[in-house]
């Protein structure tokens, strides 16, 4: 499903039928995805602001399809004021990030038994509101070219419970070989954005 208006885009990333949408949601029906695939594409990300389109030359790169993996907050992530400690994030935004190689195809530990190595360079976190034990939320990825030698992965933390975002980050890797030199792989950007 894809639909015009950009306030309830999470009730079609969860999944909501249109019936469990707010009223303010216009459904239409779109072909359905492909096994392994995303569900469909969004609009647009709230990251990248409305109207980013018409403003920006390259907004053409933003345009990917975004991949979601569904997470619940365990009390051990949590510090002592009972919300989840920053650095925690690092590491669902990872495991999205993970997932989403695996359903383009991309085995990230193929790639490192064979000497290519995935690593990130650079990684901006701007953290817009907290998380506490047992929230349900998604983390969002899309992927971004950055440079012949770079890429990136535009991510977002949501709280599912009221589609509050989270986080919002970019994280920014290459590929090296055993010799520590770029080396990304053949077709490699061409699947991540397939």
């Amino acid at each position: 499903m894809i639909f015009s208006g950009s306030q309830h885009w999470l009730d079609w990333l969860l999944g909501r039928t249109p019936e469990q949408a707010p009223p303010t949601v216009a459904w239409r029906t779109v072909a359905p995805a492909q096994a392994g695939r995303p569900r469909a594409l969004l609009p647009h990300l709230p990251f990248f602001g409305p109207g980013r389109a018409g403003r920006d030359a390259n907004a053409r790169r933003y345009a990917m399809p975004v991949f979601s993996v569904e997470f619940k907050v365990r009390d051990y992530e949590c510090d002592m004021q009972g919300i989840v400690n920053n650095g925690v994030y690092f590491n669902y935004l990872e495991h999205a990030r993970h997932e989403f190689l695996l359903a383009k195809g991309i085995d990230f530990a193929q790639l490192a038994r064979d000497k290519i190595n995935l690593v990130v360079v650079r990684s901006e976190m701007d953290y817009k509101a907290s998380l506490s034990s047992g929230d349900r939320f998604v983390v969002t990825v899309a992927y971004e070219a950055i440079s012949k030698v770079r890429f990136g992965f535009r991510q977002q933390v949501i709280r599912e419970s009221d589609g509050k975002v989270a986080l919002d980050g970019l994280v920014i890797g290459t590929a090296i070989n055993e010799r520590g030199r770029p080396a990304i792989p053949e077709g490699f950007a061409e699947r991540l954005t397939a």
